[in-house]
Protein backbone atom coordinates (compact mmCIF):
# COMPACT_ATOMS: atom_id res chain seq x y z
CA UNK A 1 0.00 0.00 0.00
CA UNK A 2 1.37 3.14 -1.00
CA UNK A 3 1.55 6.11 1.49
CA UNK A 4 -0.25 9.60 0.71
CA UNK A 5 0.62 12.74 1.83
CA UNK A 6 -2.34 14.56 2.77
CA UNK A 7 -2.61 18.33 1.43
CA UNK A 8 -3.62 21.71 3.47
CA UNK A 9 -4.40 25.06 2.62
CA UNK A 10 -1.69 27.11 3.19
CA UNK A 11 -2.55 29.92 5.64
CA UNK A 12 -0.30 33.00 4.32
CA UNK A 13 1.19 32.91 0.97
CA UNK A 14 4.39 34.72 -0.43
CA UNK A 15 5.28 36.18 -3.73
CA UNK A 16 7.79 33.19 -4.97
CA UNK A 17 7.02 30.88 -2.85
CA UNK A 18 6.36 27.23 -4.21
CA UNK A 19 3.07 25.48 -3.62
CA UNK A 20 0.58 22.87 -5.06
CA UNK A 21 -2.45 23.45 -7.61
CA UNK A 22 -5.04 20.90 -7.50
CA UNK A 23 -8.05 20.83 -10.13
CA UNK A 24 -11.13 20.65 -8.67
CA UNK A 25 -11.76 17.20 -10.44
CA UNK A 26 -8.24 15.39 -9.70
CA UNK A 27 -7.52 13.38 -6.25
CA UNK A 28 -7.18 15.12 -2.65
CA UNK A 29 -3.37 13.78 -2.35
CA UNK A 30 0.10 15.48 -3.79
CA UNK A 31 -0.43 12.67 -6.52
CA UNK A 32 -2.68 14.73 -8.42
CA UNK A 33 -0.97 17.86 -7.96
CA UNK A 34 1.23 20.47 -9.96
CA UNK A 35 3.98 22.32 -8.42
CA UNK A 36 3.17 26.16 -9.11
CA UNK A 37 5.02 29.82 -8.00
CA UNK A 38 3.13 32.11 -6.62
CA UNK A 39 3.87 35.24 -9.17
CA UNK A 40 1.44 37.81 -7.63
CA UNK A 41 -1.92 38.80 -6.20
CA UNK A 42 -4.82 39.46 -8.20
CA UNK A 43 -7.51 42.76 -7.74
CA UNK A 44 -9.68 39.91 -6.91
CA UNK A 45 -9.05 38.39 -3.66
CA UNK A 46 -10.24 35.17 -4.44
CA UNK A 47 -7.93 34.62 -7.68
CA UNK A 48 -3.85 34.42 -7.44
CA UNK A 49 -1.61 34.93 -10.47
CA UNK A 50 0.52 31.54 -10.82
CA UNK A 51 3.39 29.98 -13.29
CA UNK A 52 4.03 26.62 -13.49
CA UNK A 53 7.59 25.23 -14.56
CA UNK A 54 7.19 25.80 -17.48
CA UNK A 55 6.96 29.29 -17.25
CA UNK A 56 2.50 29.04 -18.28
CA UNK A 57 1.01 31.81 -16.17
CA UNK A 58 -3.08 31.98 -14.73
CA UNK A 59 -5.14 33.04 -12.75
CA UNK A 60 -5.94 30.74 -10.29
CA UNK A 61 -8.87 30.10 -7.45
CA UNK A 62 -7.14 30.29 -3.93
CA UNK A 63 -8.74 27.26 -2.75
CA UNK A 64 -6.98 25.16 -5.96
CA UNK A 65 -3.75 25.98 -3.58
CA UNK A 66 -2.63 23.32 -1.52
CA UNK A 67 0.89 22.62 0.41
CA UNK A 68 1.70 18.87 2.10
CA UNK A 69 1.44 18.86 6.02
CA UNK A 70 4.85 18.07 6.33
CA UNK A 71 5.24 21.82 4.69
CA UNK A 72 3.40 23.63 7.40
CA UNK A 73 6.70 24.89 8.53
CA UNK A 74 7.61 26.95 5.80
CA UNK A 75 4.34 28.69 5.08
Amino acid sequence: MKATAKLTRPRRMEVGGTYLWREPSKPEDVDGCQPVILVSYDPCPALLIVRDGEGKRWRCPRDEIFIRNGDLGKE
